[in-house]
């Protein structure tokens, strides 16, 4: 124990100190990315243009009545305004069957004669009457597009989706949006930049902490998930497939399976979890959301990791690790989709897989105790002296 306590002085003053400093860093730095305030889009993109998103929110109106918000695709392609039948009719009001004039569009199928009516939208803080067509758009997600001939004054960003509220242009606070159902994704290549940042965070956690988890690329993969399905939602799928794998695991140990058949068993579980959660659901967005965007494979890896750990060290443990895997997953799921890291990955995508990758480094060449061996320690020490 002298050895130990030798051992604990000799090591712990330097160690301590820089585990202190890199932790409080470390968290300024994510509070910065996760708190700092959006920038408006003129400012965002340096142009006097508002810039809006491939899909927006808007407002519409007819004749004064009153406004319905939808979601409206920006087709810069496309010549018109459009808005669907159903919508027109039943929500806003309009004669489709008596429109004021029709227009002819040309389409992938050929002419066609549309109504068009005159309506209102508010979009980006900006008020617009424009002259809209009538279609049906039943087997579409938006029931509105916007055409180039209501876009003067607006800058198009075709990667992006919901950047601006109806009655502000101000950039949508994407961490604001993970309490959202679901929540409006990032741009797929964004997101795969942001991903070695995610990965700074556990590399800190595990090496200057001490932190246990389930590897690195886990926590980082669960944390896309989060970002994708919604961290409200995604944490409700996420625990009920791990309660599906707590009673599964009793009833497949006794069969004494090969990995491969019992990761193919889980695989078929949590499927058929995701399957009937998204049946319940009433929204096919949200249902598509959660079918479509979280990583099976990984959560069903997940919940194995947690088996295996479970049979060699106990319940106790697995629950310990899975549980502090899974808060590291939602302390990276903001950093993904913060506004400092999405301005850098539309500015020069490449310096954040280089900035991962040195903090990475650094953090990695780190030999002292990590702050949960030093709190270890030190209680051993002082007990024994």
């Amino acid at each position: 124990m002298v050895l130990i306590k030798t051992h604990f002085v000799l090591r712990s003053r330097s160690p301590r100190r820089a585990i202190v400093v890199s932790i409080f860093a470390l968290a300024v730095l994510t509070l910065f990315l996760v708190m700092a305030r959006p920038a408006t889009a003129q400012g965002a993109y340096g142009s006097n243009q508002t810039v809006i998103g491939g899909e927006e929110p808007l407002l519409v109106s007819y004749e004064g009545g009153e406004s319905l918000e939808v979601l409206t695709n920006v087709d810069t392609g496309a010549g018109y305004a459009a808005i669907d039948e159903t919508v027109a009719r039943d929500d806003l009001g309009i004669d489709v069957d008596n429109p004021p004039t029709t227009v002819t569009i040309q389409s992938a199928i050929g002419d066609e004669e549309r109504p068009l009516v005159p309506v209102q939208i508010q979009i980006a803080g900006q008020t617009l009457n424009v002259q809209a067509t009538v279609s049906d758009r039943a087997n579409l997600t938006t029931k509105m597009n916007l055409g180039s001939r209501d876009l003067d004054g607006f800058l198009v960003d075709v990667s992006e989706r919901q950047l601006t509220e109806p009655d502000s242009p101000i950039v949508e606070s994407y961490v604001a949006s993970l309490l959202e159902f679901p929540p409006p994704p990032p741009n797929p290549a964004l997101l795969l930049a942001a991903l070695p940042l995610a990965a700074v965070i556990v590399v800190a956690l595990r090496s200057l902490v001490g932190l246990r988890t389930f590897g690195t690329f886990a926590p980082v993969l669960l944390a896309v998930a989060f970002v994708q399905s919604g961290l409200l939602a995604g944490l409700l799928v996420f625990s009920v497939m791990m309660l599906a794998g707590l009673v599964l695991e009793p009833l497949l140990r006794p069969l004494h399976l090969p990995r491969v058949a019992r990761l193919g068993v889980l695989l078929a579980v949590v499927a058929a979890v995701l399957i009937g959660a998204s049946s319940v659901v009433s929204d096919p967005g949200v249902a598509t959301t959660w079918t479509s965007a979280f990583p099976v494979v990984i959560t069903a890896i997940f919940i194995e990791r947690f088996w295996e750990l479970w049979e060699q060290e106990g319940f106790k443990e697995a629950s310990k690790v899975a549980a502090l895997s899974l808060l590291v997953a939602v302390i990276a799921s903001p950093l993904l989709v913060s506004y400092p890291v999405r301005w850098v990955s539309q500015q020069a995508p490449v310096a954040l897989p280089a900035a991962g990758a040195i903090l990475s480094l650094l953090i990695g060449r780190y030999r002292g105790l990590r702050l949960t061996e030093l709190v270890r320690f030190r209680r051993a020490a002082e007990g024994k002296s």
